[in-house]
């Protein structure tokens, strides 16, 4: 909505088409798609929700950077058993609402403002199962000021992907299956420490 409050509704369904009634917990995303900037020739994904990610522990103290060495990373957040961030309302027939615990119209990352601009494409990715229970993505692009998409970024197919990462991309515990939920936080500049 125009004040930044991110709320997605879906529904689940089996290969049969019957309607999911009980999911355990979800994750989502929210990105937004920018122009080229300067020294930039495309258009790219920028995500509203970060998380700090620390060196700690490492074996020999400083590989590949010394411990306290860090980087904002691009993430998601979860609902429903165990997790803690937004809400997840199971509506009982097989829908649901997710509202984002991250209002996008005020983030701040390491002290730069990701500013929250409605005539852009913007693209929401919900994950959920993998390891545990059924397992399904779903991402959805709009515009959130109403107007059409004039501009999207698909650039390689899930399947290409696939090829090498396996059927369920597992480094992630299985609940991504599209390049499309890749991309909220696979993006230019996003770094492991």
């Amino acid at each position: 909505d125009e004040a930044g409050v991110v709320t997605v509704n879906f529904t689940v369904k089996d290969k049969a088409g019957a309607a999911v009634t009980y999911v355990k917990s979800i994750s989502a995303d929210i990105v937004k798609l920018v122009p080229p900037g300067d020294n930039e020739k495309t258009n790219r994904w920028v995500p509203y929700i970060y998380r700090k990610q620390t060196v700690s522990g490492s074996a020999t103290g400083n590989w590949p950077n010394p411990d306290g060495t860090y980087a904002w990373q691009a993430t998601s957040e979860s609902a429903g058993t165990g997790a803690t961030n937004g809400t997840l309302t199971n509506n009982g027939d097989g829908s649901y609402t997710y509202v984002f615990k991250t209002n996008i119209s005020a983030i701040i990352v390491d002290g730069t403002t990701i500013e929250y601009d409605r005539s852009l494409t913007h693209r929401v990715s919900i994950m959920m199962g993998g390891s545990s229970g059924a397992t399904a993505d779903a991402n959805f692009d709009f515009v959130p000021d109403g107007s059409a998409i004039t501009e999207t970024r698909n650039i390689v197919q899930t399947e290409t992907c696939k090829a090498c990462h396996g059927w369920q991309f597992a480094a992630h515990g299985g609940n991504r299956l599209s390049v499309e939920t890749c991309a909220t936080c696979h993006v230019p500049g996003n770094i492991d420490p």
